[in-house]
């Protein structure tokens, strides 16, 4: 299963929001991070990827509280 950048993104993020309700956050940050760099296409593939996603993720999750 390979993904575009965005559609990693968004996944990830989808998957962060139903294991927050299982988990704690900081554990969540760290999975999202790497599912994100994982799933994306082995030519695009960086660390950037997982960064934006986990920040992404932060942030929703602040704004929530």
């Amino acid at each position: 299963m390979e993904f575009g950048e965005t559609s990693s993104i968004i996944i990830s993020l989808i998957l962060g929001g139903i294991l927050t309700l299982l988990f704690d956050n900081i554990f969540v940050i760290a999975f999202i991070g790497f599912i994100s760099t994982y799933m994306v296409k082995k030519e695009s593939k960086s660390y950037i990827i997982g960064v934006i996603a986990a920040l992404i993720f932060a942030i929703l999750n602040f704004l929530e509280d």
